[in-house]
């Protein structure tokens, strides 16, 4: 998104040196962290015998396909539940869905100062556990299958009801980063290959980015439905009321570095300790009493268009201090080749989903920190359990037995 901001289609203020000198830090520190993971054992070293497990999860995925599609069926309606509820609200409060979407930029606002439920809390989370499995899934069978839509479907009328894109962009990675994992996972087997079906691959990704690209052009369309930045360029103005580029979408996408800059020039923003990396425990505390309940949504600067989301360094930054910002990076990429590695040798099903949320920090670094959000994190650890259920069942013990975390088994001979 650099290259973005740098192309100026908007007049944005010029980087400062300090924040060229924190991104290139905080980019060399996380593959420092791999490097050091990597430089540590050579994976194409490891016997044989040492990966065997990591087939077995290959026949045992398979023998349980599904299981897996009634998994993501359940999750998506259980999920369902919470979309039902936002929305029932809101047709209560505005009399129609069609009065409710007339008023998404008041909606906006409500939910800004919370003062509007979204819903049963905690439980949309499935929705993105589901999204998560449908990546696995989907990489398994060569294809996107139909039935993977319905948790699209519903995380698009989650996202209408929140008058946000923020949740759309999040399932889409956690599919994605998914899919890509698990089918590099099947790639690298000496065994039976899953035949890519190119044809039901691409329809399937035609109708997903459409519900991607339609809910987020009808959530502009009510929210915001003027572009007029006087800032930006005339090449930009051009693509004003453009569908799949605008310059809304343009500013979301390329903003995030100059509100970064602009943190760094604020002296006066106050942050409690780890407030933004655990934001989700901070607000559970919070209903206690026994921290201050922090807002949702962050600081904006002018750059000289308002935006409030300065990529995951800035939230590094407010919580942890400099330090942060290179450790954290550090950690990061030593923790997602770790756990990568690891799942390669023996086929640890705990530490492909661990690897598939650390990417997933990485894939929205470039908003904020993916661990800020509710779902992210909600669905991250309903995963586990259902991985931990499935290591007690009987049916799954056999393979399971070696799914334990142990740093010496995993890298020595």
């Amino acid at each position: 998104m650099i290259i973005l901001y740098e192309l100026k289609l908007i007049a944005y203020n010029n980087i400062r040196l300090e924040t060229w000198i924190i991104i290139i830090s905080a980019f060399m520190f996380l593959w420092l962290g791999t490097i050091t993971v990597i430089l540590s054992k050579d994976i194409n070293k490891i016997p044989k015998s040492k990966t065997a497990n990591r087939e077995k999860l290959f026949s045992v995925i398979t023998d349980n396909e599904k299981l897996i599609m009634l998994i993501i069926i359940i999750f998506t309606i259980i999920g369902s539940i919470s979309a039902y509820y936002h929305w029932k609200e809101l047709i209560e409060r505005f009399g129609s869905v069609t009065n409710a979407l007339i008023q998404s930029s008041i909606i906006y606002r409500l939910r800004v100062e919370g003062k509007i439920s979204t819903g049963i809390p905690y439980l949309f989370g499935f929705v993105h556990a589901s999204l998560v499995l449908g990546g696995i899934y989907s990489a398994l069978k060569g294809k996107v299958s139909l039935f993977l839509l319905l948790p699209f479907i519903v995380l698009a009328i989650k996202s209408l009801a929140e008058v946000a894109r923020a949740g759309m962009l999040l399932g889409i990675i956690e599919f994605s980063v998914s899919y890509l994992l698990f089918n590099q996972y099947i790639k690298s087997l000496e065994i039976r290959k899953v035949k890519v079906k190119i044809r039901n691959t691409i329809i399937g990704t035609i109708i997903v980015l459409s519900l991607f690209i339609g809910t987020i052009v009808i959530v502009k369309f009510f929210r915001a439905p003027v572009d007029n930045y006087k800032a930006s360029t005339r090449t930009l103005q051009e693509w004003k009321g453009g569908v799949i580029f605008s310059p809304t979408i343009y500013m979301y996408l390329s903003s995030d570095i100059g509100i970064l800059d602009a943190y760094l020039v604020d002296e006066n923003e106050k942050n409690s300790f780890g407030q933004q990396t655990f934001f989700p425990l901070y607000r559970l505390l919070s209903k206690f009493s026994t921290v201050d309940k922090p807002s949702y949504y962050q600081k904006g600067y002018f750059i000289p268009i308002w935006s409030n989301t300065g990529t995951y360094l800035r939230d590094l930054l407010a919580d942890f201090g400099y330090v942060g910002v290179f450790l954290f990076p550090f950690l990061l990429g030593l923790a997602i080749t770790f756990f990568w590695y690891r799942f390669l040798i023996n086929g640890s099903m705990i530490s492909f989903i661990i690897t598939i949320y650390l990417y997933i920090i990485i894939a929205l670094s470039f908003l904020n920190i993916a661990t800020r959000l509710g779902n992210w994190l909600i669905g991250f650890v309903i995963l586990l359990v259902i991985v931990y259920v499935l290591r007690n069942n009987f049916k799954f013990k056999p393979y399971f037995a070696n799914d334990k975390f142990s740093l010496n088994s995993t890298l020595s001979n």
